[in-house]
Order: C-alpha cells, then sequence, then structure tokens
C-alpha cells in the first residue's frame, strides 16, 4: 500500500498521515508514505506526476489471487 500527500495539505496533514501509516503497519500491512513537497490536497495539478509514480509503484507489486462476487444489476 502507499499513500501520497502533499506536505501542505490542510486536509490531511502529516501527522495525521503517519499516524495512519503506524497504525497499518502495526497491523501487518506493508505501507510506504511518499511526501509530496510544496503541494495541497489538489490532486489535478500534479496528476501527472502522481499517477505515474502510482503505476511504477504498482508495477512492482504483485496481486495474490483474490475471490471476489461480482455484484448484480437490480
Amino acid at each position: 500500500m502507499a499513500l501520497k500527500a502533499g506536505d501542505s495539505d490542510a486536509y490531511y496533514p502529516l501527522d495525521l498521515i503517519e499516524d495512519t501509516r503506524r497504525m497499518f503497519k502495526e497491523k501487518g500491512f506493508k505501507i510506504r508514505v511518499d511526501v509530496i513537497p510544496h503541494h495541497t490536497h489538489d490532486y489535478y495539478s500534479d496528476s501527472y506526476r502522481v499517477n505515474q509514480n502510482v503505476w511504477e509503484f504498482l508495477t512492482q507489486s504483485e496481486m495474490k489471487e483474490t475471490h471476489f462476487q461480482e455484484s448484480q444489476p437490480q
């Protein structure tokens, strides 16, 4: 799991991001936090770089087989 956080995000300050990282880690999750310097909560202003970074992270990960139930239209 990876979290992306701007160091100037008023909605999710870095201490809250660190608490979240710690809680996931305590539950046994592998988690990475990437702090984006001089960035707020505005995803769209830096979406190209963020998306590129996310795809790089995902290509290093292998999804294990999961079992899911496809939802049916009502």
